[in-house]
């Protein structure tokens, strides 16, 4: 290519190479929450948004059939997927940082402590006392291959 044509092409050139001032939103509904992405350029947002899907599919306590449903269920769960995995080892970490103020293995005391004031009855004491001796999550048994609560807790 001759000198004289490059020159003459270069301003569209540095044209189509500049950055695009478009601004992209994509707006949707993950973890029951909304979500809004902002971004400029030509990102393919889809391999993020199936992961955010994946991860929802494996988190979730809406689905009877999810993992984490599963584990509450069973009480076992083999070969979990990362997603439910990289979640635990989050929380085990503010577990142990927060000398167990943080403690994922709240929510079933907390389940069956909203189902007693929504049937119109206080908890009774005694019981609750059973629930919150299964609140503790450095008896949770995470290992890639099987995730173990000990019996009783949820």
């Amino acid at each position: 290519m001759k000198r004289r044509r490059l020159l003459g092409l270069a301003p569209a050139i540095l044209v189509s190479c500049r950055k695009s001032d478009e601004v992209t939103v994509w707006k949707g509904i993950h973890m029951g929450i909304g979500v809004s992405v902002s971004y400029r350029g030509r990102a393919d947002l889809e391999p993020a948004l199936q992961e955010v899907r994946q991860a929802e599919s494996d988190l979730t306590l809406w689905e009877q059939d999810s993992p984490l449903s599963r584990l509450n269920r069973t009480g076992i769960l083999d070969q979990a997927p990362r997603h439910l995995l990289r979640c635990l080892a989050k929380a085990r970490e503010l577990f142990e940082a927060s000398e167990g103020l943080f403690d994922p293995t709240i929510h079933s005391y907390l389940e069956w402590s909203r189902a007693e004031y929504q049937a119109g009855r206080i908890p009774d004491e005694a019981v609750a006392k059973e629930k919150r001796a299964f609140v503790d999550f450095a008896r949770v048994d995470i290992t890639p291959a099987r995730i173990m609560l000990p019996k009783g807790m949820a």
